[in-house]
């Protein structure tokens, strides 16, 4: 059996659960004025409760991809060509529109 060559989504782990903090900074971000003022009329809702998560759990995953987007890649492939390509001599191009048109003085 090979072994599996590690990519970037190894470096990669699940979000961890979102501590109070950030589920009432998720909180204030995402209330609705519908929504009760006080954090624990809000989580006592199991539907608002659950966008408040969410909410918490998506800032927790920015953060986290934020911060492996900082790290340096894993391994950097050098450029096997410059791009455009050059011209192996440095001739002038020949311009067809101009011998079209007859124009002859250089």
């Amino acid at each position: 059996m090979t072994a599996v060559k590690p990519t970037v989504q190894a470096r990669t782990r699940p979000p961890a659960e979102p501590t109070a903090e950030d589920l009432r900074s998720a909180f204030k971000l995402c209330k609705a004025r519908s929504w009760p003022n006080e954090f624990e009329a809000a989580m006592a809702d199991p539907e608002r409760a659950r966008l408040v998560q969410m909410c918490a759990q998506g800032r927790m995953r920015r953060k986290q991809v934020s911060k492996l987007e900082s790290q340096p890649p894993l391994r950097q492939e050098p450029l096997l060509h410059a791009w455009p390509p050059q011209r192996a001599n440095n001739l002038p191009q020949y311009d067809r529109k101009r011998a079209a048109a007859g124009d002859t003085d250089d």
